[in-house]
């Protein structure tokens, strides 16, 4: 049932945004309005199923690579939803939403079925609090991205003075730069936190050496950057431009901080 279920949410996501990118390639409320109920759907599709995996397998299901991947998609419609109803930023959802899609689908790849790590870390609530709040400090730091890729190319626009369609209906410098801020400033606590209690578990569960772990000193690294990214534009006084560049390159060390804890971290493999 539960795979069943996540092939038709795979079906509804795509077609949101495949109506998403006909708004996008010529504008049409009535489309754009669609996409958004999909949208809706497929956020309430995969609440349901998110209950249901909670209740077959007993706990907070972020344990397993599937269950992180799957929670954090929920994550990135849930933010999208929010942010377009605080904001109603053109594009924004559509930007936001392949991005989750990929994620979507790159899951499938995990079986829904797959066994949950054993032992400890299965059921320490400390584990999953630190994982959810990694988890939402990403998807801002992803819809920061975002809106800092939208700023770049809005610059580019302006400055070929390509006066189009599209040009008017993205907003302004000022507008995205700020949004994009403001995400990063909600995600930079968020994800200290995560930090703080990951260290303090790794510290009461694990004999090993855990400050030695390449993805322990990635993690302070991608703390580090974006920390210095709000000094840069709360002190230093950074355009939106060069801020919008350095957001954009910070997000690859997310990107490369979540890989290597599949690939060359001693501890984070099974996540």
């Amino acid at each position: 049932m539960e795979l069943r279920l996540y092939e038709w949410i795979v079906y509804l996501y795509g077609a949101s945004i495949v109506l998403y990118f006909a708004d996008f390639m010529k504008q049409n409320r009535k489309v754009n309005r669609i996409a958004f109920w999909i949208l809706t759907v497929v956020w309430g599709l995969q609440t349901f199923f998110f209950i249901l995996r909670m209740v077959r397998v007993g706990h907070f299901p972020i344990v397993t690579q599937f269950e992180a991947l799957f929670f954090y998609s929920w994550l990135l419609i849930t933010f999208s939803l929010l942010l377009n109803f605080l904001f109603r930023i053109d594009f924004f959802l559509f930007f936001l939403n392949v991005a989750g899609f990929i994620v979507f689908v790159i899951n499938l790849f995990a079986s829904p079925s797959a066994a949950v790590f054993p032992g400890e870390i299965l059921t320490s609530r400390l584990m999953v609090i630190h994982i959810s709040f990694a988890l939402v400090s990403y998807v801002a730091f992803l819809a920061s991205a975002v809106l800092s890729g939208m700023t770049l190319l809005l610059h580019r626009m302006l400055k070929g003075k390509k006066w189009n369609a599209l040009l008017r209906r993205l907003p302004n410098l000022d507008r995205l730069g700020r949004s994009s801020f403001l995400l990063i400033l909600f995600g930079v606590p968020i994800y200290l936190i995560s930090i703080i209690l990951g260290l303090i578990w790794a510290g009461l569960v694990l004999k090993t050496p855990y400050y030695l772990d390449v993805k322990v000193w990635l993690s302070f690294i991608v703390l580090g950057v974006y920390s210095f990214y709000l000094y840069a534009a709360m002190k230093k006084g950074w355009g939106a431009i060069p801020l919008a560049t350095w957001n954009l390159i910070f997000f690859l060390l997310v990107v490369v901080n979540y890989i290597s804890s599949r690939t060359i971290s001693m501890f984070h493999q099974w996540f």
